[in-house]
């Protein structure tokens, strides 16, 4: 399952990131480059140098931010939630706030 959520945010890193290729100038396409990994990671466990790339790279997609933030909601469900009703709920909540959000 994490597999699966984890995958369809990254596909749309690579379709912002390519998307930002053609929108911003070398310099600033430059300053984000090397995301993939980075994106993979939780916040947290990144270096500081990493943690300002995120900084960077959010600035610039608003989209690419809401899909990781709504990727690490979810994973705090699946890690958290004791029971399955518990668990069921969060994840009705979490769907509306995927179906709110302005991801395409």
């Amino acid at each position: 399952m994490a597999k699966a959520y984890r995958n369809c945010a990254d596909t749309v890193r690579t379709c912002e990131v390519t998307q930002l290729r053609d929108d911003l100038s070398k310099q600033e396409y430059d300053s984000i480059k090397s995301t993939m990994w980075a994106f993979r990671m939780r916040f947290e466990k990144l270096k500081e140098s990493e943690q300002e790339l995120y900084v960077r790279l959010f600035t610039y997609s608003l989209e690419l931010k809401q899909a990781y933030e709504l990727r690490e909601a979810l994973t705090q469900i699946v890690e958290h939630q004791s029971t399955k009703n518990g668990a069921k709920c969060a994840i009705c909540a979490w769907c509306q706030r995927v179906l709110k959000s302005e991801i395409q």
